[in-house]
């Protein structure tokens, strides 16, 4: 690939990171909100354990390289598909 395909995905990945941050900071101050008029209603969800890892995983690793910090990520065994409720 070439360098600036390179970081033409680089800047989009970026701005798709950036973006969902953006959104779930808007979406928590909505909840605030919510809370201080008392009418903050809790919502039961289940997510995959191992998507949220490997979205956590993502971040870490693209703010790591934005500050020049070499990561590792070791894996420690395999997680399955799980689903918390």
């Amino acid at each position: 690939m070439s360098q600036r395909i390179q970081e033409t995905f680089s800047y989009t990945n970026a701005l798709a990171k950036n973006s969902e941050i953006i959104n779930n900071i808007l979406l928590d101050l909505l909840d605030l909100t919510q809370v201080d008029n008392s009418t903050f209603k809790i919502k039961i969800d289940s997510f995959s354990v191992p998507e949220a890892i490997t979205y956590a995983q993502a971040t870490v690793s693209y703010q790591a390289t934005l500050k020049g910090v070499k990561l590792q990520i070791l894996q420690v065994r395999a997680v399955d598909e799980l689903y918390l409720s």
